[in-house]
């Protein structure tokens, strides 16, 4: 999910694993581990030469084991080396999986794949021993991220809101607040709620690619932005007005009800 973790640099970068465990707990991430997709050894000594060459590393072929993805046909080479790069970054990632299991993260039911190695259930055990969970702060600040169902107290409505015949909502009036080379969508909104606010009128949206770009027709001289739209997202806005009642006792309000306009 979205969301921003703040990390104080002078009390966390001496465990910044632990803040990897805390930040996926916190925002409810689940794991999967992925299987290592369609990647195949290769036996074909010409063709290990040719993925070294391809990736301009030095022909080791005679010495180390070689992969091809045979979907997009990325080379790999493995070497079971401890200081080797390799086993460095397979290392690293296994201990950061195990770091997560003994902090509680939970993981898709399935298979480990590429961590089939990693006894899950002792790595939970090390973490209740630990006290690795105990130690996680979870922030309650952020638990509705991980509801399913989330609902909201107030009747919002948008103020660029498409009514039928009947005044009932159907849709937005506009198609979109964003264009890019391979987007298009409605992103922006202005929320409001109609029993407490009068909707007086809305900031112009064009409607249509011609709006974008009616001055000089050029080659995608639709997208955002552009000279005549400096950002890649429409502004949106409106004018309400709300009711103003006078409070008992108060004489400054002459007639006692009368809308504020903003």
């Amino acid at each position: 999910p979205a969301g921003t973790y703040l990390i104080n640099p002078n009390k966390s970068l001496s465990n910044m694993e632990a803040c990897l465990v805390h930040m996926l707990s916190t925002h409810g991430v689940v794991l999967e581990p992925r299987r290592n997709g369609n990647i195949c050894a290769v036996r074909d000594v010409e063709k290990k030469k040719r993925i070294f060459a391809a990736n301009q590393a030095p022909d080791l072929s005679a010495n180390l084991e070689c992969y091809e993805c045979n979907g997009c046909g990325q080379g790999y080479w493995w070497c079971d080396r401890p200081t080797s790069s390799a086993s460095r970054v397979k290392n690293q990632a296994t201990r950061l999986f195990e770091l997560c299991l003994r902090g509680g993260v939970p993981i898709v039911e399935g298979g480990l794949h590429m961590f089939d190695f990693v006894n899950v259930q002792a790595e939970r055990e090390k973490g209740r021993t630990e006290g690795i969970m105990d130690q996680l702060e979870h922030l309650d600040v952020v638990k509705w991220l991980k509801s399913d169902e989330l609902a909201c107290p107030f009747d919002f409505e948008s103020a660029y809101a498409l009514r039928d015949e009947h005044d009932q909502i159907v849709g937005e009036s506009r198609a979109f607040t964003n264009v890019t080379f391979d987007f298009v969508g409605y992103l922006d909104y202005v929320f409001f709620e109609a029993s407490r606010f009068r909707l007086l009128g809305q900031l112009y949206l064009p409607k249509s690619f011609h709006e974008l770009n009616e001055r000089v027709e050029l080659r995608n001289g639709h997208l955002l932005p552009s000279d005549v739209w400096p950002s890649d997202h429409l502004a949106v806005g409106a004018q309400l007005s709300i009711p103003v009642v006078e409070e008992a006792g108060n004489k400054n309000t002459k007639d006692g009800v009368g809308d504020t306009t903003f």
